[in-house]
């Protein structure tokens, strides 16, 4: 977490505190337990699927498993690297957890997501966004799944599952849908990359 790092909830200041003997320096940030939101969703659950996904895409960062997850599931930095992204609507005192909501606007359409996740394997970081907006998908899912490799770098593996319910619909995720983020992903996962590397 970098003290730059500004919100309506956070504001980080340096602090630093001697113990056995030694200098520790940190960061913290003061917060209004008012304008923290930890309401619990009881629906929330880990989500399985009986086929492989749609589509995966895989990338190695040279930056720690919990860094890379907070740079995917902190909403303020999505325009830095997710392409086409004009904004994202959400709650900015409300912390990302299983079924938070928010809107991304992308080339002026509004896509509506639910934050998920499903199982993994030991030691993953798994956050994952449910969609029913986009058309001719009926459900969209896409999963980013972040296992560590040592203290400063991971492997983040995205995976998207397609559904839709039309053959109609199937014949157009087979001939345009699965076509476009063929080409997305990876220049999402390269602008990613560059982000990470210059902060």
């Amino acid at each position: 977490m970098s003290e730059d790092y500004r919100s309506k909830l956070f504001d980080f200041k340096r602090g630093h505190d001697r113990y056995d003997g030694k200098e520790i320096g940190y960061l913290f940030s003061l917060m209004d337990p008012k304008a923290l939101k930890l309401d619990a969703f009881g629906q929330a659950q880990k989500l399985q699927f009986d086929t492989p996904p749609t589509l995966s895409f895989e990338k190695v960062f040279p930056v720690s498993a919990s860094q890379l997850l907070e740079y995917i599931t902190n909403y303020s930095y999505r325009h830095f690297w997710a392409q086409g992204v004009d904004k994202l609507e959400y709650n900015e005192l409300e912390v990302t957890k299983m079924g938070t909501e928010h809107v991304c606007v992308v080339n002026g359409k509004h896509l509506n997501f639910t934050t998920v996740t499903k199982e993994g394997q030991a030691g993953q970081l798994i956050y994952g966004e449910l969609t029913t907006s986009p058309t001719p998908v009926d459900e969209l899912y896409q999963f980013f799944i972040v296992s560590p490799l040592s203290q400063n770098s991971c492997k983040l593996e995205v995976e998207m599952y397609l559904k839709a319910k039309s053959l109609f619909k199937k014949l157009m995720i087979a001939l345009f849908v699965k076509r476009l983020f063929r080409k997305v992903i990876p220049e999402n996962l390269d602008a990613l990359y560059r982000f990470v590397t210059t902060r």
